[in-house]
């Protein structure tokens, strides 16, 4: 057993490696066939490969691969990095609470604060409040569904016996059990997805609590970075810029910012409107009295 797990960590990187080599092997192909071929042309018609550039590509997706390689090998920095990408996210889609705080004479260090204390309460309130609710009318729903299914056949059967000259009609009794037929299919098929549900739940909890520190950790690590993301948002912009060539930093700047303007537009505007249908949807359901709102 111990050979075995030893072989399968010498089988991993070779491959990678295998794969690099192919690729670079591919570049450096095509390169001179290229070349080649542009003997044959005119000057005007040559193909002109930008061999800086190129080098720059090659080298970016072996550090990409190489990374994926410790990612695979070293789990730990798997999460690094997830975390990385999701504090990025939570940075940015906190941004504009952050500098309009900001804007009105608060610390940036203040305001990124007060956001956060705002998003613990919202998450606690929601806890307290609407989880335990929405987990009772989920169990209750589940109960209930056999009688809504018990009530649905009698309306059906009833509606049968309802018709006209039922008992004449040829045709009654094979529509009958065809809709009957199909009845017990969608029943089967709900229950057992209630009950594939509840299980897949039930592994999701049991998951979650035995990687209880895991996730607490991840969870925290997320709330560092995101924190320092937000404080130090000029800082990493800046260094960002550092890395663009000062002949595109005017078009991705001009670009950038088109991009932030719509995408932040976008997610603005659905925010708003799941909290607008949410909100309009639960009153009405409590108004109306339907069971499970």
């Amino acid at each position: 057993m111990v050979e075995l797990l030893r072989f399968e960590n010498i089988i991993h990187p070779l491959r990678t490696l295998t794969w690099i080599g192919l690729l670079i092997l591919g570049v450096i192909i095509a390169y001179y066939v290229i070349n080649i071929g542009n003997r044959y042309l005119e000057r005007s018609k040559r193909i002109v490969v930008d061999t800086e550039l190129l080098k720059k590509i090659i080298l970016g997706v072996v550090a990409v691969l190489f990374i994926l390689l410790f990612m695979r090998r070293y789990s730990i920095l798997g999460r690094v990095l997830a975390a990385g990408i999701i504090a990025t996210i939570l940075a940015y889609i906190l941004n504009p609470l952050v500098d309009k705080l900001e804007a009105k004479g608060n610390n940036r260090i203040a305001s990124v604060a007060m956001v956060y204390v705002t998003i613990f309460v919202v998450i606690g309130i929601l806890l307290v409040v609407v989880v335990p609710k929405t987990t009772m009318e989920i169990r209750n729903l589940a109960l209930e569904l056999p009688a809504y299914a018990e009530n649905i056949s009698n309306t059906v059967s009833g509606l049968f016996e309802d018709l006209p000259l039922v008992g004449e009609n040829p045709a009654y009794e094979t529509i009958s059990n065809s809709v009957q037929s199909s009845y017990e299919s969608i029943i089967d098929d709900l229950m057992n997805w209630v009950r594939n549900s509840a299980s897949r739940i039930t592994v999701l909890i049991t998951h979650f609590v035995q990687n209880f520190i895991s996730v607490i950790l991840s969870l925290v690590l997320v709330l560092i970075m995101t924190f320092y993301f937000l404080v130090d948002k000029r800082l990493y912009t800046n260094k960002i810029q550092g890395f663009i060539p000062n002949s595109l930093r005017t078009d991705i700047s001009y670009l950038s910012e088109k991009i932030n303007t719509v995408l932040s537009e976008f997610i603005r505007g659905r925010i708003i409107l799941a909290v607008f249908v949410g909100i309009l949807t639960a009153i009405l359901l409590l108004i109306l009295r339907i069971d499970f709102a």
